[in-house]
């Protein structure tokens, strides 16, 4: 699979002062889940990070989140966050809705949390990215304490095409201003498993 590059905020990078700083850029691709019956299970090797089912009558996929008491799952769906760090998951059918209303509604699910939130500023979605079997959306915006610190925040939502009809959609958040010192080692283990590689330029 190709490699995307597009930006990443890397969760130690805190913008202090009250002058901006562009974003680094990073190069990254996401491989978020293993379908059942292509990989053998195993129990999670990671510290922070658990395996999770999601299913239907038709399909069932194994996926991976972080460990949190701030988790609910349902059949087809879940979400877990984790020191600045959130994953939702679900899985979509082709029936009446078809993929680009799946990941249109979760743009603007996304887009719509993002601007509940107070002292954002420098928000900015970029173009969709097409590839085969995947497709990846980004926004990237800083939340302010108020005090002249930015804290520069992203969200990544991919859609993979599990197969004819089925999709995996994902929502990757990444909130500087919830960061601590856990919240690097999480990211790492969360780039493993998902596929994510980061290289700062």
């Amino acid at each position: 699979m190709k490699r995307i590059i597009f930006a990443l905020l890397v969760c130690s990078l805190i913008i202090s002062g009250c002058s901006k700083e562009e974003p680094k850029e990073s190069r990254k691709e996401l491989e978020p889940y293993v379908e059942i019956g292509d990989a053998k299970a195993e129990d999670s090797p990671y510290q922070y990070l658990k395996k999770i089912q999601l299913q239907n009558e038709n399909i069932s996929v194994e996926t991976y989140l972080p460990i949190s008491e701030n988790q609910t799952q349902e059949r087809t769906e879940a979400y877990a966050s984790l020191n600045g760090i959130s994953i939702a998951v679900s899985i979509k059918e082709e029936k009446e809705e078809t993929a680009g209303t799946f990941l249109n509604e979760a743009y603007q699910q996304e887009y719509a949390r993002i601007h509940k939130l107070k002292n954002i500023q420098d928000f900015k979605a970029f173009d969709l990215i097409e590839k085969e079997n995947f497709w990846l959306m980004e926004m990237d915006y800083n939340q302010s304490d108020g005090n002249c610190t930015l804290y520069p925040c992203i969200s990544i939502i991919k859609m993979d095409q599990l197969r004819d009809g089925f999709y995996l959609i994902t929502t990757l958040n990444v909130d500087n201003s919830k960061a601590n010192e856990d919240t690097k080692a999480i990211l790492e283990e969360i780039m493993e498993v998902y596929g994510i590689s980061i290289k700062e330029f």
